[in-house]
Parts: C-alpha cells; sequence; structure tokens
C-alpha cells in the first residue's frame, strides 16, 4: 500500500491490520494544528474538544465540545455533532491532505460516500473492514434470528404461562405492548448458591436490543470492523432509508423469581437500546427510561416513544450515543432512590443538559410514598403523561433556589447564637464586629510589610487554640523556627526574664504548655507546588480533624 501527498509517494505498513496507539493519535493531531490540551483520553478513544469537519462552529458551548471520537486499536472515528465518520485512514485523509493507494496507483480505501437523508444528519460510510484490505477487528457476535422468534412464541402464544400471567398481573402490562417490544421467555444457567459448583437453570424474560441494520454497521465501523449482512446487501457502501431492516443486536435475559441474575446475550456483544425499534423516525422526543419494565410503562400509558438503559442507571455506553442525538427534547426517567438521580444527572451531561428533562418522582399521596419508578406509578394508577409534562430542567450545580436552603435560613433567623463564629477573647472589639470566625468563611488579611500582619495572625491562632480549635499554620514566607519563637514569645504574654538560667526555666515552663496546644505548622517554605500545599491541608483536617485553617 502506498501513500500518495502530491508529488511523493510512500510506503505504509498498515497492509492487514491496525493497531493505532492513543499517542499516535494524539501526536498526529497535535502535527496538525489541533492542540494537545483540547484532546482527552479514555481508555477507548481519544476524544478532541474541536471537530475539525464540523461545519458549524461550537460557540464555546460545553454541549457542542468534545464530540468527535477516535477509536484507540481501530482508529476509526466518529463525531456526535456532524455525523462525519470513517476509518484512520479517512481521518488522515481529511485532516492531513492524502489518499491511500495500492500498487496500481488506485485508492485503496475509497473516499467517505456522503449520503444526504431528508430529515436526517449527513452519513458517512467507507469500506473499513473488507475481506482482506483494512480489516482492524472481527465484527461483534450477534444473538440467532431464530432464538428471539422462539422466545416470542415462548412467552406469548402458549397457553397457561406463569412468566404472561407474571408480565401482566405484577407489572400491568398488556399482551399487546410486550408484543410490541418484542419481549420473550427463555432459559438460561446460572451459578448456583452452594458451594459445589453447580449451575443452575431459570426462566427468564428476554428484551431484545433491536436495531436497523445500517445502526450496527455504524458501530462496527467505528471499531474499524463492519456488519457483513449489511455489507453483502449493499455492494457499493451506500446506505438507502428503503433497504434498510431491523435486526436484533443483543439480548438481555432477567430471571423471573432471582432478580439479580441477568445475563447479556451473546457475551462479548454490542450495545443497543430496548425498545428503539418502536421509536418513529420522525420523533423530536423521547423518554429515556432505567428498567425496561419502566420503559413499556411509559409507552402503553401515554403512547409516547420510550426506550431503556441497557444495563441499569449507571449504563449508557458511548456506542449508543448518536442514536439520540436526533432528539431536541430527552426525558430522563430514572427510579427514585440515590443512584438514579446520579445517574440521570450523568447522562445529562452527557447528552446535553440544554434538551434533557428530568421527570419527578411526584408527591407523597394519602399517606404512600412517591412511586419508585414509572413501572410502579402505572400500578397505581397515576397520571404518568402529566408527570412527564411537569419534568424539570437539570438543576446546575452551582444554582440552589430558595426552596432548598429555606429551612435552614429560617432556623439561622430563629437561632443565630448556634450560628455564631469562634470568638478572639483577646480582642473583643474585633469579635462584636466580625461575630467571631465561622466555619466554611475564608478572611484574607493584607498589609505592606511590617504592618503586623504576623503578630495578628499568631494572636488570633493563639485565642483558637486556648480555645480548643485546631489550627492549622501555613507560613511560607517565615520559617517555622522564626514562627514559633514569635508565637511563644506572644503567648508568655510579658517580657522574659534577662537571667539566663531563669528564662531557660520559664521557656522550659512555657513550652511544656505551647506543646499541648491543637496548633499545626506545614512544612513548606518559599515557592510550593500548590497540590502538595491543598494535600496537606486535606490531610489535616480529615487525619487529625483540623477544622480550621490560618493560612499566613
Amino acid at each position: 500500500m502506498l501513500l500518495s501527498t502530491r508529488n511523493k509517494v510512500f510506503v505504509s505498513r498498515h497492509n492487514q491490520s491496525l493497531n493505532v496507539t492513543a499517542e499516535q493519535i494524539t501526536s498526529y493531531c497535535s502535527n496538525h494544528g489541533l492542540p494537545m490540551n483540547e484532546l482527552r483520553t479514555t481508555n477507548t478513544h481519544v476524544v478532541l474538544r474541536e471537530c475539525p469537519f464540523c461545519e458549524k462552529p461550537t460557540y464555546d458551548k460545553a454541549d457542542n465540545q468534545y464530540k468527535l471520537y477516535v477509536q484507540i486499536g481501530g482508529g476509526a472515528y466518529f463525531c456526535h455533532r456532524c455525523g462525519s465518520k470513517g476509518s484512520w485512514y479517512d481521518f488522515k485523509m481529511k485532516l492531513g491532505g492524502y489518499e491511500v493507494l495500492d500498487s496500481s496507483g488506485q485508492p485503496s480505501i475509497p473516499n467517505p460516500v456522503r449520503v444526504m437523508q431528508s430529515g436526517t444528519r449527513s452519513q458517512y460510510s467507507s469500506s473499513v473492514g473488507r475481506t482482506g484490505q483494512g480489516r482492524t477487528q472481527s465484527p461483534l457476535p450477534m444473538p440467532s434470528k431464530r432464538l428471539q422468534a422462539a422466545y416470542i412464541t415462548e412467552l406469548l402464544d402458549k397457553p397457561e404461562n406463569p412468566a404472561l400471567n407474571y408480565l401482566i398481573h405484577k407489572r400491568g402490562l398488556t399482551k399487546q405492548t410486550l408484543r410490541k417490544y418484542g419481549v420473550g421467555l427463555g432459559t438460561y444457567n446460572f451459578p448456583g448458591n452452594g458451594n459445589d459448583g453447580k449451575w443452575v437453570k431459570a426462566d427468564c424474560v428476554t428484551f431484545p436490543w433491536i436495531m436497523k441494520a445500517s445502526e450496527v454497521h455504524e458501530q462496527e465501523v467505528l471499531r474499524g470492523s463492519y456488519f457483513s449482512e449489511w455489507k453483502d446487501r449493499n455492494k457499493k457502501g451506500e446506505t438507502s432509508n428503503n433497504d434498510d431492516y431491523f435486526v436484533t443486536r443483543r439480548l438481555k435475559a432477567r430471571a423471573l423469581e432471582q432478580k439479580s441474575w441477568q445475563r447479556l446475550d451473546p457475551p462479548g456483544g454490542g450495545w443497543g437500546l430496548f425498545g428503539w425499534h418502536t421509536v418513529p423516525d420522525d420523533s423530536k422526543e423521547i423518554v429515556l427510561t432505567e428498567g425496561e419494565y419502566d420503559a413499556m410503562a411509559v409507552y402503553q400509558a401515554t403512547g409516547r416513544p420510550s426506550v431503556s438503559l441497557p444495563n441499569g442507571c449507571r449504563s449508557l455506553p458511548v456506542e449508543v450515543l448518536p442514536m439520540l442525538e436526533k432528539f431536541e427534547k430527552v426525558y430522563l426517567w430514572m427510579d427514585n432512590d440515590g443512584p438514579g438521580r446520579e445517574g440521570a444527572e450523568l447522562f445529562a451531561k452527557k447528552i446535553g443538559v440544554n434538551r434533557c428533562l428530568l421527570i419527578q418522582p411526584g408527591p407523597s399521596v394519602d399517606g404512600e410514598p412517591a412511586p419508585k419508578d414509572a413501572n410502579e406509578a402505572l400500578l397505581r394508577g397515576m397520571d404518568l403523561e402529566a408527570m412527564i409534562l411537569d419534568a424539570q430542567v437539570l438543576p446546575h450545580d452551582r444554582i440552589i433556589t430558595f426552596s432548598e436552603i429555606r429551612s435552614q435560613v429560617l432556623d439561622e433567623m430563629l437561632n443565630p447564637d448556634q450560628y455564631a463564629g469562634v470568638p478572639v477573647p483577646s480582642l473583643p472589639e474585633l469579635t462584636k464586629i466580625l461575630k467571631g470566625f465561622r466555619r466554611g468563611e475564608v478572611t484574607v488579611l493584607t498589609g505592606s510589610t511590617g504592618a503586623g500582619k504576623t503578630t495578628f495572625l499568631g494572636q488570633l491562632s493563639l485565642d483558637f487554640a486556648e480555645n480548643n480549635v485546631n489550627t492549622l499554620w501555613g507560613s511560607f514566607e517565615i520559617k517555622n523556627t522564626r514562627l514559633l519563637n514569635k508565637l511563644i514569645k506572644q503567648y508568655s504574654r510579658g517580657p522574659l526574664p534577662v537571667n539566663m538560667d531563669e528564662r531557660r526555666q520559664v521557656l522550659e515552663n512555657l513550652a511544656d504548655r505551647f506543646e499541648n496546644l491543637p496548633l499545626y505548622f506545614m512544612k513548606f517554605h518559599g515557592g510550593s507546588d500548590i497540590d502538595d500545599v491543598i494535600d496537606a491541608m486535606e490531610y489535616a483536617a480529615y487525619v487529625h480533624d483540623v477544622g480550621k485553617f490560618n493560612i499566613s
């Protein structure tokens, strides 16, 4: 294989497979004008802050940045904003200005074919993964089509089915909803509870991740592979809505009796969203739930397009993010618990805070707690559509409302003495003005050289220490020996004896008392690394329970 740049031809060693490292990707980007400080490296990708192929500027908005992913290993790239994608060769060709030629001088890997689809973003496809040339990884395994059909039949078309009775009577789902989402019944093996190492067979509800063949192919291209079935039907590498069809990307199985027994089939398969095949192509809004039963409950009660996360409240793989790009609004309906709320905030930041709305669990009714999730809300006969319409934007980490701290404000107004700061007994007028030094506040003392800053802070620290308030000193201009010399003299509250023997005895007594004060001193002097200073302060705060810092 040859690399041609106008008048020069170079031999490339990438003839059969790739092993592109993170260092190679970052180095290449840096050499072509992309700053290193705008590149992020994960375990699987190098992520670029600005996509050089996007036509629209980012306007420095966080939602528009870090959308271009370049895969470590295969080198395939994809921009979750503009849709630009292709192989490592395509990336270098577009960024660096060369194309890949074979020995006959013809392009070995064609330029990406841009296909404009009505109402959707531009899509790209390349011949990455073509048999014998450019293939980087094997396609991920997928379940048998017959297996999925058999599971549906086992659940929905057999009489006297306990699993179907459970889904209808315990989960409140209709047979029509179950069929629409492709829910089935299968048997899987799980490790038993005993120590004999035996596996136990269990009946499981199966939840398929059904998606379009073109979307599976898109995921494989990003890995540096291909979906062979799609490639065989599209010999020219072009996609067409008319020729697209649905396939099962993967199955999730969950035991009926032992809810903790779950299995993804096949192991090592790709990622998808449960219920994705039910979402119309022209939908601009979607509800994203934590569990499969919740997604079906929302659809059954409201008719809204609803899909479920692939594997719980902490699972939103990067592979499924492109599937959510087209929606103007994404309603997040997570479980009403700590992990659910944390997951909702995390996913909103991944998807885009400006287009995500959080569905609230609703108020308690007749003494009953708010519903845990959408399925429980359905079972309790609540209005799910009204709950969706009441969804709110994600609160900003640095912005609060009065209602959030109302009780704290009123308590402080009714009990001001409980919120007073630490007094300075030796400076009563200062205490009267400042009302003491309060926990969580930072006081900055400035003044010219020799104005008495260290003397003043020394007096404060001695007052704090004598009132059993732990105090940490950080003296960067004065060595600790000189600082302690000054503090002990202040602590003596009077002149020291002139006679050396008497002075020695007085100093020893002062030192014994001074040593019992809760005073701590950081060993920094002159220029110091800020991270080391903060580390020392955190150690003092959490290990020695030093709660107040006086930094001089």
